[in-house]
């Protein structure tokens, strides 16, 4: 079998997978939508570093400063857990592998895995608390707004002009007739997840963002998903891999608005 990704405007690619044909269908399409804001992944990352975000949340020094020597008091707990976490994971697949199974080894190696992940998300929320209190009432509704994935803003609520970019440049939609239309150069296929797999899932992931005047892509909303990692396998491809001949207007680059399906679908 073969992947397939066929890009609308012209591009197809042929990669060889171990499961079934993936067609993804990836194109621009017009974008007037308002833009908006996304609740912090469980891996946030440093969100009060991002550009956009701290411009949403009018965060002031002090409270980025704040925010970084809470991140740094709970930073070696949090690692500690999570690597004792990965082992006990570690240890439950392999045993579940094991043959014949030990069906009570296994339960106390699940017993240790739902205690590790418990320390963990306690460990997250105390972190969480501390940051919540040097946050206005306005700034941590909006925060829950966000979703920082693997450092790339996701927005999808109604907190963020995107209309102007980070150093206050306007950001065009793709339908102004003016605008010479990005062109993709680099799109590397999104991959299938292995929960999209094991559920047969499929369907058109929407996500709206901004490609940039050096033709990379961030700023993410999702306005359709499909859930099983498939929403966060596009973004993150998209967001890392993916390069554009940036948009342009009387020749000069810069910042466009638009949408980009992709379809997951197993043939």
């Amino acid at each position: 079998f073969h992947d397939m990704l066929f890009v609308r405007v012209g591009i197809a690619i042929k990669v060889c997978s171990e499961c079934a044909t993936l067609l993804l269908c990836i194109s621009l399409v017009l974008l007037s939508a308002a833009l908006s804001f996304a609740s912090p992944e469980e891996e946030l990352g440093k969100w009060w570093k991002h550009s956009e975000v701290v411009r949403a949340l009018d965060l002031s020094n002090t409270q980025i400063d704040q925010i970084e020597q809470i991140y740094l008091l709970h930073r070696e707990e949090l690692a500690d857990l999570m690597k004792t976490l990965r082992t006990f994971e570690s240890l439950l697949k392999s045993a579940m592998d094991v043959e014949p199974m030990d069906e009570t080894g296994i339960l106390q190696h699940a017993e240790s895995v739902a205690e590790a992940r418990k320390n963990l998300e306690m460990a997250r929320t105390r972190m969480m608390l501390s940051i919540r209190k040097q946050l206005t009432p306005e700034q941590w509704k909006k925060l829950e707004g966000m979703q920082i994935l693997s450092g790339t803003l996701v927005v999808t609520a109604d907190h963020m002009d995107l209309s102007k970019s980070a150093d206050n440049e306007k950001v065009f939609d793709i339908s102004n007739s003016e605008i010479e239309k990005p062109v993709a150069i680099y799109n590397p296929i999104p991959p299938y997840t292995e929960e999209a797999k094991k559920a047969r899932a499929e369907g058109l992931v929407v996500l709206q963002a901004i490609i940039r005047k050096d033709g990379s892509v961030d700023s993410f909303k999702v306005l359709q998903g499909v859930g099983y990692g498939l929403d966060e396998s596009a973004i993150r491809t998209i967001a890392k891999e993916w390069k554009f001949v940036p948009g342009k207007l009387n020749g000069k680059p810069v910042d466009i608005l638009v949408n980009i399906e992709v379809s997951f679908r197993r043939y």
